[in-house]
């Protein structure tokens, strides 16, 4: 029985050791597979997670893609209006460009026609020229070269320069100076690029160049000028020398205009450095075919610089609220050379060196046609121009020579029943109105007195002794009188 039971309880163990074993095997497996399947759910979380990333990248790349594409949409809906738009306008200027190019094409044709015309009417004009010593050129400046002169004049006359001073203070004029190119560069710039460069270079039968030896701005001439031939023109001999005067205003129907005798500058008997003339006088009496045109404004007066002229002020001496304001000066055509006269000059008070003979080609007398020379444009825009003590010294040298006292005598042969006083005062003070104030020293106001009596005696060889007073004082080399 004991054996019986040993037997099963052996039986029983050694179940229970096959159990427990089978159990720890059993065990083991289920951890493996436990720890595979953990596994292969982390990598299919991982998966799935990446999968989601993905498919949220898929879906904002997506999204993204469709804001693209209609924005897109806009830009192309908006693109396509703008072409619309545009095409619709380039179509309409398309329209006006080929009716701009039609009117174009018609005034070719008539601004050829006109210019025909211009260059016959040019033709007879310097013929008139030619013939009658003066021509005036109606309408040369239209609206807006008009309006622009009158401008730059007005600001001028409101800003005035101290070389207008003394002309201003004589009374002759409400504004008067000379030279003004070269102080305010509006005025160079409208003689470079104005209708009166190429009216001139016709007028004058320009083949290379019109260059200015003198400009002169005046406004409202009070006491006129008597009767008289140019004289103050720049180094420039008369053959090369044209006049011009251009007028901003109408002229009044009696005064402020000039007058001229006809063929004039065919006169033999006033000479060259003469002034002031008496028409009743020598053969001036056969020249006595006076001109009877009345400036507008915007016209051009050309005339030779011997023609024989006056300009009347009004009877008052008093312009009042009323305006004549004119440009003028004289250009020389072609090649000109430099003309030393051996007087008075107050167009050629530059620093330059030029001599008698030399091509007048030099920034202070600038060329205004057929174009501008850059390098004057340069020299005029660097202030390299204009007057200079050098200049002065070189007027002054020449002040007290034969030439400059023949010229102030024509002011005794006009004005002979005067009192003489009243004649040698009004020579001097035509002189000093162009002289610089800052220029004049002390010693040199005693020679214009000596001069002054020089001019009371006509004495030549008084003119020679001040001369050399001159030259010890101002270092300059004074022209014999004789």
């Amino acid at each position: 029985m004991r054996d019986r039971f040993l037997s099963i309880q052996t039986d029983i163990v050694d179940k229970r050791d096959a159990l427990q074993q089978e159990l720890r095997e059993l065990e083991l497996k289920c951890r493996t597979e436990k720890a595979n399947f953990e596994g292969q759910i982390s990598a299919f979380e991982t998966r799935l997670k990446d999968q989601q990333s993905a498919l949220a990248e898929a879906t904002q790349a997506q999204n993204d893609a469709e804001e693209q594409s209609r924005l897109k949409s806009m830009q192309l809906a908006q693109v396509q209006s703008e072409y619309e738009k545009t095409m619709k306008e380039c179509r309409g200027n398309i329209e006006q460009l080929k009716s701009e190019i039609e009117f174009l094409e018609s005034e070719l044709v008539r601004i050829e026609r006109e210019t025909q015309e211009a260059i016959a009417l040019r033709a007879e004009q310097k013929a008139e020229l030619e013939r009658d010593g003066v021509v005036v050129i109606p309408g040369l400046l239209n609206a807006q070269w008009l309006e622009h002169l009158r401008q730059i004049t007005d600001w001028q006359v409101e800003h005035p320069h101290i070389w207008a001073s003394p002309g201003v203070a004589s009374g002759l004029y409400d504004y008067i100076q000379r030279n003004i190119w070269t102080t305010n560069d509006a005025f160079i710039k409208f003689l470079y690029h104005s209708p009166v460069s190429s009216a001139l270079a016709q007028l004058g039968g320009a083949k290379d160049s019109v260059r200015v030896t003198t400009d002169l701005l005046m406004v409202n001439p009070n006491k006129g000028f008597k009767w008289h031939q140019d004289n103050q023109n720049g180094p420039v001999g008369f053959d090369n020398a044209l006049r011009w005067w251009v007028t901003m205003d109408d002229c009044p129907p009696d005064h402020g205009y000039p007058i001229y005798l006809k063929k004039s500058q065919n006169n033999k008997c006033v000479p060259d450095d003469a002034v002031f003339v008496d028409i009743d006088e020598g053969d001036l009496p056969d020249y006595h075919d006076f001109t009877t045109f009345r400036p507008n404004a915007g016209d051009l007066i050309v005339w030779h610089a011997r023609t024989i002229h006056k300009i009347d002020g009004p009877t008052s001496q008093d312009w009042g609220s009323s305006k004549r304001r004119v440009l003028g000066g004289t250009v020389a055509i072609d090649d000109a050379t430099y003309v030393d006269k051996e007087k008075v000059e107050f167009a050629d008070m530059g620093r330059h060196d030029l001599k008698h003979g030399d091509p007048l080609t030099d920034p202070h007398f600038p060329k205004i046609w057929p174009r501008p020379e850059p390098s004057e444009v340069l020299a005029r825009m660097n202030g390299d121009v204009g007057r200079s003590r050098e200049g002065f010294g070189r007027m002054l040298g020449a002040m007290f020579s034969s030439k400059t006292f023949q010229s102030f005598t024509s002011w005794n042969n006009v004005l002979k029943n005067k009192d003489p006083d009243d004649v040698e005062e009004a020579a001097i003070e035509h002189v000093l109105s162009w002289v610089d104030p800052d220029d004049i020293q002390e010693s040199h106001i005693d020679h214009f007195a000596s001069w002054n009596n020089v001019l009371k005696n006509k004495d030549l060889a008084a003119a020679d002794e001040v001369a050399n007073k001159v030259e010890e004082a101002a270092g300059t080399k004074v022209p014999a009188s004789r």
